[in-house]
């Protein structure tokens, strides 16, 4: 499935849970836009989704 296959999926609140909804990636999709950065989805080498958000680095915190 391609990357706008994705995210229109999630915009139509297709979900795959009985007992989600399926709107959280809309919602995660139009955050990242309302701060001027994109989102985007790949297939993870391990199964399921990657989701990548431009001009975000992670770093890991100290316990």
């Amino acid at each position: 499935m391609s990357e706008s296959e994705n995210f229109n999926r999630a915009e139509a609140g297709y979900s795959t849970s009985e007992n989600g909804t399926g709107y959280a990636l809309h919602i995660v999709k139009s955050l990242v836009e309302m701060h001027d950065r994109t989102i985007s989805v790949t297939e993870s080498d391990d199964g399921g989704s990657r989701f990548e958000i431009s001009g975000v680095t992670l770093t890991e915190r100290d316990p």
